[in-house]
């Protein structure tokens, strides 16, 4: 499912025939102007990943099963990142989702875009130091992170951030049976509970 980015002419048009001229500046426009500000910031989602040290090809394991130091790793990098933002992220979730929930206004909307971006490139600039201190590789971070969210039983939607940098939220789901390693399960348990506050940085691919 796609959210395209509600900013552009039309927007500003409707809401001066809604709200008229002078309101629609201060409800609409000046917020626009704060949304395009910040999402000049999103090509720096890909320069970030370029910066991840390791390059090495990741081969899934045998079997699927996860390793203790993968779970540490994980862990490790996760937590820098929500210690980093300090509790933005649960923020950011919660922006994200008042604009699926509901019927946000229009400022509303405009607002929830800028605050998520700002956040998410915070959070990606956290992340990528943090993989380079854990010695991951993308490909190695995302199988681990999926392994680990599925141990927990746990298949959140997440925002594509390729997506978010092209210009919209795009959402995506687990899709199929995922069969899950026993090992895993066991291994990941004592974990649940800080796991599931990482939540709020895998709902974006983080």
């Amino acid at each position: 499912m796609k959210k395209k980015f509600v900013i552009g002419c039309l927007i500003v048009a409707a809401a001066v025939l809604v709200v008229g001229g002078g309101a629609a500046y201060f409800y609409v426009i000046r917020p626009l102007t704060n949304t395009v500000k910040a999402g000049m910031e999103l090509p720096k989602l890909a320069e970030l990943d370029r910066q991840v040290s390791n390059k090495r090809t990741f081969s899934v394991p045998a079997g699927g099963l996860l390793q203790a130091s993968h779970v540490e790793r994980y862990l490790q990098v996760t937590g820098s990142v929500m210690t980093g933002l300090k509790g933005k992220a649960s923020a950011l979730e919660e922006k994200y989702a008042s604009l699926k929930d509901g019927n946000p206004g229009i400022r509303q909307v405009i607002d929830a875009y800028a605050d998520i971006i700002r956040l998410v490139v915070a959070a990606k600039e956290l992340q990528v130091k943090a993989l380079n201190d854990a010695n991951f590789s993308l490909d190695e971070y995302a199988w681990v992170r999926g392994a680990v969210l599925q141990a927990t039983g746990r298949t959140p939607a997440f925002v594509n951030l390729s997506a978010l940098a092209a210009g919209e939220v795009e959402e995506s789901t687990a899709s199929g049976t995922v069969d899950v390693p026993e090992a895993n399960v066991t291994l990941v348990a004592p974990y649940a509970d800080r796991v599931g506050e990482y939540l709020p940085l895998a709902a974006f691919g983080l």
